[in-house]
């Protein structure tokens, strides 16, 4: 059976409002996200109250979305020709060379 563990760190929890009312899941039983050992997620999220009267995202009803952004994070320089063919062998055309003064 898989394990759940759960730690939500929030730079807000320690403002009052919050002091009888954490920021957490609503409904702990929902997996948000399976990760494997060792991983973890880093999230940023922003909310704005409104009401579906002034626009439709925030209606009761709509639809929630989300687009994956990935990170490619180089460890060193790649630079003339192995940069060239680091570009012609991406097929999602990830990578670009810049020209360095």
């Amino acid at each position: 059976t898989p394990r759940m563990y759960t730690n939500f760190k929030s730079s807000q929890d320690e403002l009052p409002e919050f002091s009888g009312n954490p920021i957490c899941p609503t409904y702990p039983d929902i997996t948000v996200a399976r990760l494997g050992p060792g991983q973890e997620i880093e999230l940023e999220a922003h909310a704005v109250k409104g009401v579906g009267k002034e626009h439709a995202k925030w209606s009761p009803v709509a639809t929630a979305w989300y687009k994956m952004l990935p990170e490619v994070v180089l460890l060193k320089d790649i630079c003339d020709e192995k940069a060239e063919e680091l570009v012609k062998r991406c097929p999602a055309n990830v990578f670009d060379i810049e020209d360095t003064p």
